[in-house]
């Protein structure tokens, strides 16, 4: 289904990571970088190419206990590893 719909091609989920406040599921898959959100009832909320350059092999994903911060972990390939954090956007 992600496959037709979406575009991402061989989506296969390397990781989860459950938002503590809204209730929702962010997978990524290192497999074509992918990231999709999906509420509790699984349906697709938001899917995401994530960029080769920056997300080099994303296997890990999590989420700060308030919410307010994402991490994503990449796998090093032929470099070292590394983990990106991302603070939420105030609206």
């Amino acid at each position: 289904m992600i496959n037709e719909k979406y575009g991402l091609t061989n989506f296969m989920p390397s990781g989860i990571a459950h938002h503590p406040i809204d209730d929702e599921f962010y997978i990524i898959s290192a497999v074509n970088n992918g990231l999709i959100v999906v509420s509790r009832k699984s349906e697709i909320l938001h899917v995401e190419k994530l960029s080769k350059s920056i997300f080099r092999q994303p296997e890990g994903i999590c989420f700060s206990p308030d919410g307010e911060t994402l991490f994503i972990s990449n796998e090093g390939r032929d470099k070292k590893g590394n983990i990106l954090l991302f603070n939420k956007i105030k609206q």
